[in-house]
C-alpha cells in the first residue's frame, strides 16, 4: 500500500489522495472479510472477572478473551496491528481531502475501530500471562490461567506459555505505545506496565524502553 507522505515540493492531489483511500479500503475489508471466514473455534470467547476467575488475573478493564491456543491469538493480534496501520492510513488520507459531514463521520469510524482494536489486543494479555508475575517451568500447574466457563484449561498454556507465549506480546503492544493514536485515558500506562512485567517474566534483560506518555 502506498503512503501519502511525499516531499513538500511534490504534494498529492486529491484524486491521487482518492486513490490510496480506496487502496486502503479494499485492504481493510479483505481483513473483515478474512475474520468473518474462519471457523468457530478461532473466534476469541470474552469473559469477565465475575466469571469464577482466579483473583491474581491482571484484567484489562473487566474482560479478557479467550482463545484456542497462544498461536491462534498472536495471529489475531498481528492482524489487529495492520488493520490498525490501514486505518491510520486512511484516517491520514481523510485529513488532506476537503472537510465535509461525511469526512468527519468516516473519521470518527476509523477512530473508533482504532481504540477498539487497540482494546482487543489488551484483552488479550491475561491469556498469555495468566497470574504469572516471574518466570516458570514447562508443565508448571500452579499457574491459572483465564478459561471459559464449563470448559478445559488450553494445554498450550502449560507447555509453551511458560518459555515462549509471552513473547509474542511484545511487539503488538510496543507498537501500541509507538503509534502516534489515541488511546483511552490510562491505557498506555497499562500497556507499559504489561510490557515490563512480560520481560521480567520472560526474563529479558534489556528491551527498548517506551514512554506511556506517548
Amino acid at each position: 500500500m502506498r503512503s501519502i507522505t511525499q516531499s513538500r515540493s511534490t504534494p498529492l492531489r486529491s484524486n491521487q489522495i482518492l486513490d490510496i483511500y480506496k487502496e486502503a479500503m479494499d485492504i481493510d475489508s479483505r481483513f473483515y472479510s478474512w475474520s468473518q471466514s474462519i471457523p468457530d473455534s478461532w473466534v476469541p470467547i470474552r469473559v469477565f472477572r465475575d466469571d469464577d476467575m482466579s483473583p491474581g488475573l491482571q484484567f484489562y478493564q473487566d474482560y479478557c478473551d479467550i482463545y484456542s491456543t497462544l498461536f491462534l491469538t498472536s495471529i489475531w493480534n498481528k492482524l489487529r496491528i495492520s488493520q490498525i496501520e490501514v486505518n491510520l492510513t486512511m484516517l491520514s488520507c481523510l485529513s488532506e481531502l476537503p472537510p465535509t459531514t461525511s469526512n468527519s463521520e468516516n473519521q470518527d469510524v476509523c477512530r473508533q475501530i482504532i481504540q477498539q482494536l487497540a482494546d482487543d489486543i489488551c484483552a488479550s494479555v491475561p491469556f498469555y500471562l495468566g497470574d504469572r508475575m516471574k518466570p516458570g517451568r514447562t508443565g508448571d500447574g500452579c499457574v491459572q490461567y483465564p478459561r471459559a466457563p464449563g470448559r478445559l484449561p488450553v494445554k498450550d498454556h502449560y507447555h509453551t506459555g511458560p518459555t515462549m507465549g509471552g513473547w509474542s506480546l511484545l511487539l503488538p503492544l510496543g507498537k501500541l505505545l509507538k503509534m502516534k493514536i489515541p488511546l483511552r485515558e490510562g491505557q498506555r500506562g497499562w500497556i507499559a506496565g504489561q510490557m515490563a512485567r512480560t520481560t521480567r517474566i520472560y526474563n529479558i534483560p534489556k528491551f527498548p524502553s517506551v514512554s506511556p506518555k506517548g
